[in-house]
């Protein structure tokens, strides 16, 4: 069967997400890194695949990331989908005792078990680490004045 649309019809335009649950919003802020806290971010509407977004600017913790963002997706291929495009326009330098970026990261008991993936390198002038906790469904972006092998130190003992 066939079906006629007529000329002047207009393609479908998608709803705008709803707000961020409250219960999501939650999750995420207790997934924050350290020197964060729920009373110094700023929570986003989420976009696309997200289910909360949260935006924040000086990490407190001493040497801590100029800005940062973290969000919570709805499935793996959304997350795995948002990790390439947080990446697609930074120049990429090696995360120091990775061997490539973007890579594989795991926790130090668990060497055998991929937590996420996780890249380095600069946008403008800023260093970026970008990561994700796969068993959370969270990409993390920080960005820092720092070079790529302070920012990562940052990162493995706040992130």
């Amino acid at each position: 069967m066939l079906l006629a649309v007529p000329a002047n019809a207009q393609p479908l335009t998608p709803l705008p997400n709803s707000p961020a649950s409250p219960q999501d919003t939650e999750k995420l802020f207790g997934l924050l890194s350290k020197g964060y806290s729920p009373d110094d971010c700023q929570p986003q509407d989420p976009v696309g695949n997200q289910l909360a977004a949260i935006d924040r600017s000086l990490n407190l913790d001493s040497g801590g990331p100029v800005s940062a963002s973290y969000a919570l997706y709805r499935d793996a291929g959304s997350l795995k989908s948002a990790f390439s495009s947080a990446i697609a326009q930074d120049k990429l330098a090696a995360c120091p005792g990775i061997n490539t970026s973007p890579g594989e990261w795991h926790y130090q008991g668990t060497p055998d078990q991929t937590a996420g993936s996780i890249a380095c390198g600069y946008v403008d002038t800023l260093s970026e680490v970008v990561w994700t906790n796969d068993t959370n469904i969270v990409l993390a972006s920080t960005q820092s004045l720092d070079d790529v092998p302070r920012h990562f130190q940052w990162w493995l003992a706040d992130g």
